[in-house]
């Protein structure tokens, strides 16, 4: 077994061993299950489908959701809370998509397969009774990562209409690990410099150049994308690249905001119910449930 693979297996067991203390969801929504085909005939996408009960509406807005766990970790059932409190609090559909990990399908499988499935939802919206018009990406750590970077996809390739971004602790933003925060946390505090070099070698193939936008989104260009919404801890290595992504993102005309949340290490909002320890994690989610709402209402 390669090293890559080593880590990425201790991690997605470390990980779902930690699941239990997030808690379980105040209002339950309805769950469907779809699969979105792709160019290979053998394989489909899986996506959970959360969508709010007793709302009168017929064509929802959608929040197309990527999980974090580092490129290499997390499933379709580690973020079940946030996804239900997301749908439920923005009152749209949270599209939960199970894309590939590495270091089983290095970049851009898992990439492709969030694009892949913002195409299809966005041309097939009337299947799941949802507005084509209010597409919204949201993601947590490696899934900020590739939630920004869809933005560029469809940009960059006449795509999809996204109408914002919200990115909870944006994951490898840069891959310098030069910033003050990386030299003040990076050593204790995770994602530690040795989690993220190895999530890092797993997710990008030999040969690959690692400066690549859509791999470290700081790197590319930043016009024309949608109103993002960024949040990170006051504890977290990534501290301030997530704030030099938002500077990126203001200086090129996007409209754009970094909340800074005191004494919160990464991983603080998807632990939200578990208040004793990310004391400000149920503010931060509803801080983004409210960003959600104005861009879905505006």
């Amino acid at each position: 077994m390669s090293t890559e693979l080593t880590f990425a297996k201790e991690l997605r067991s470390s990980y779902r061993a930690m699941i239990p203390s997030a808690g379980t969801p105040d209002t339950e929504c309805e769950i469907k299950t779809i699969h979105i085909p792709t160019n290979d005939v053998e394989y489909s996408i899986p996506v959970h489908l959360y969508i709010p009960k007793h709302l009168e509406t017929e064509s929802l807005p959608v929040v197309v959701f990527a999980h974090g766990g580092c490129f290499v970790a997390g499933d379709l059932e580690t973020h079940v809370v946030m996804a239900h409190t997301i749908a439920n609090g923005a009152k749209a559909i949270v599209a939960y998509v199970d894309y590939r990990l590495a270091p089983e399908h290095p970049f851009p499988a898992g990439l492709n397969d969030i694009y892949t499935a913002i195409e299809w939802i966005s041309n097939n919206a009337n299947q799941i009774e949802a507005n084509p018009n209010k597409i919204a990406v949201c993601g947590d750590s490696a899934g900020a990562n590739l939630a920004t970077v869809v933005t560029m996809m469809a940009r960059d390739k006449n795509g999809p209409q996204i109408v914002g971004q919200w990115l909870i602790y944006l994951y490898a933003a840069s891959l310098d690990m030069n910033t003050a925060s990386w030299k003040e946390l990076g050593d204790t505090n995770f994602p530690t410099k040795e989690v993220f070099i190895s999530s890092m070698n797993g997710y990008i193939p030999n040969g690959t150049n690692s400066d690549l936008p859509y791999i470290a989104p700081l790197n590319g260009n930043h016009k024309n994308l949608p109103p993002a919404f960024i949040q990170v801890g006051e504890l977290d290595p990534l501290l301030d690249e997530n704030k030099n992504y938002n500077k990126a993102l203001i200086e090129a005309g996007v409209k754009s905001e970094v909340c800074v949340y005191n004494n919160q290490y990464h991983g603080f909002i998807q632990f939200f119910k578990n208040n004793e320890q990310n004391s400000e994690g149920l503010k931060a989610i509803n801080e983004g449930i409210q960003f959600l709402n104005l861009i879905f209402n505006n």
